[in-house]
């Protein structure tokens, strides 16, 4: 899968493309800063640094934010409601 790809909301339908999504940049830069920090701090110290559970809980509400914020918007790809057909019921 493609980096650009993750990076976008699903269609609305097949075929095209969707829209950029800021939640997934965000989650992923942090994701990319903080593993890239916690690298260069284990090797400048010679063992595996500490990971502050601050930011580890950071990073969960980013990863969890994205589910939870679909499910307050609703289904974006589902084609709306329409009323039944015929007469009005009694």
């Amino acid at each position: 899968m493609r980096l650009s790809r993750f990076l976008q909301e699903p269609a609305p339908t097949p075929g095209e493309e969707g829209k950029p999504s800021v939640t997934r940049l965000v989650f992923v830069a942090w994701a990319v800063g903080v593993l890239a920090v916690w690298v260069r701090l284990s090797l400048k110290e010679g063992h595996l640094a500490v990971i502050p559970d601050s930011v580890m809980y950071i990073l969960g509400i980013l990863m969890t934010g994205k589910v939870v914020q679909r499910n307050f918007e609703g289904d974006s790809r589902k084609p709306p409601e329409r009323p039944p057909a015929g007469p009005p019921p009694a």
